[in-house]
């Protein structure tokens, strides 16, 4: 009996010591985008951690290597089976101001709580502690009702498979004057919105 006893107690020790999985910049943002849909009342996306995510993981990487934000325009091509697509891509130095900024966008606000996509993957490049993001949203249920909705409001103006770029309307805070005493404090706003960037979110749809 005492040895079952120690057998046990040692092997509820290692049940509660095992560390829980640390957190990542892309769960990180995954994570922010499916609260911000749980809070406007609509359905979280899956996570896609296969196709999606390695092309996401792609064009991070391809924009940290040219330092250059830009979007991705093969995605139709390397994503298959897509009934409509949308990107949001960011570079900055965490992912909290990152996020910010998409959320401060109307066109990447409106991506993010689009009720049509059903999944998405968020791909994250680090170099020399900025990061890179590139969020890939996908609908690939063609009899999914709100893609039929979708559909039909945008065949007016799309042809059979159209990109189209929405562009990013950035409201930019009144900064005082060099003589101003907040003169620092818009040194520093300025600074904040170099470091922190998104491109135009773009979106495409198939009919």
């Amino acid at each position: 009996m005492r040895r079952t006893f120690a057998a046990l107690v040692v092997l509820a020790a290692i049940a509660f010591t095992v560390p829980a999985a640390a957190s990542t910049p892309e769960s990180e943002l995954f994570a922010k985008i499916n609260q911000e849909r749980q809070s406007a009342g609509i359905a979280s996306l899956a996570q896609n951690s296969t196709d999606l995510l390695e092309v996401a993981r792609r064009h991070s990487a391809r924009m940290a290597k040219q330092n250059r934000l830009h979007h991705n325009d093969n995605l139709p091509g390397e994503v298959s089976g897509w009934r409509a697509l949308g990107e949001n891509v960011g570079t900055g130095p965490d992912t909290a101001s990152i996020h910010q900024a998409f959320m401060d966008s109307p066109s990447h606000r409106a991506q993010i709580l689009d009720g049509t996509y059903t999944e998405a993957a968020v791909g994250v490049v680090v170099v020399d502690g900025t990061l890179w993001v590139t969020e890939i949203l996908a609908l690939r249920d063609a009899s999914n009702a709100a893609f039929e909705a979708r559909s039909m409001q945008t065949s007016r103006v799309l042809a059979s498979e159209e990109a189209v770029s929405i562009p990013l309307a950035m409201a930019l805070p009144l900064l005082p004057t060099p003589a101003a005493p907040n003169y620092l404090a818009a040194v520093a706003a300025l600074l904040l919105l170099v470091l922190v960037a998104t491109s135009n979110a773009i979106v495409w749809v198939r009919r």
